[in-house]
C-alpha cells in the first residue's frame, strides 16, 4: 500500500491518499491523473491494466487502486 501511496503522491502532492476516498466520483483527481496513475502503477508493479479496468470503483481511493493490482496480478 506504501508503494502506492508514493506512487499518487507523485502524481498529485496536495492529497492526503492514505485518508481519501471517492477521489474519482468527488473530481479530486482528473482523468488525466489517472493515466500518469496507471502508467506508474503498470510500471512499478509489472502489470497492464487494460480499459475496462480504468473506471471510477478503482481509483476512488488507494485502498481500490490495491484491491484493482492484487486482483490483476492474479492473472
Amino acid at each position: 500500500m506504501q508503494e502506492i501511496t508514493e506512487i499518487l503522491q507523485t502524481v498529485r502532492g496536495d492529497i492526503d491518499f492514505t485518508n481519501a476516498t471517492n477521489l474519482v466520483s468527488d473530481g479530486i483527481i482528473t482523468s488525466f491523473d489517472i493515466l500518469q496513475i496507471v502508467m506508474e502503477l503498470e510500471e512499478k508493479f509489472d502489470i497492464e491494466i487494460e480499459p475496462q479496468y480504468i473506471e471510477p470503483k478503482n481509483f476512488n481511493s488507494a485502498k481500490a487502486i490495491e484491491k484493482m493490482i492484487i486482483e490483476l496480478k492474479k492473472c
